[in-house]
């Protein structure tokens, strides 16, 4: 089988088994071995995911970012204090 056939149904194979994960899933140096590789590329996903990709709704920013900003505000707000 070709790389690009064994790519496709690499591809084809993460599709079916979770839709939106199949179409963002990071590319890999070569087919998975095992599922040690497997393991390893979905969290190299949710590690991008959680704080490098860039939200919409956010402005455009990483949540990470978007996450520090509002603990930034946060801290800078008066504290109530009821006696």
């Amino acid at each position: 089988m070709s790389a690009v056939l064994a790519g496709l149904k690499e591809s084809s194979v993460r599709s079916c088994w979770n839709p939106p994960y199949g179409l963002a899933a990071p590319s890999t140096k070569g087919p998975w071995k095992g599922v040690e590789d497997v393991e390893y590329a979905t969290l190299e996903w949710v590690a991008w995911y959680n704080s490098q990709r860039l939200m919409g709704p956010l402005g455009y920013i990483p949540p990470a970012e978007y996450e520090e900003q509002y603990r930034e505000a946060q801290a800078d707000l008066p504290v109530l204090v009821l006696n």
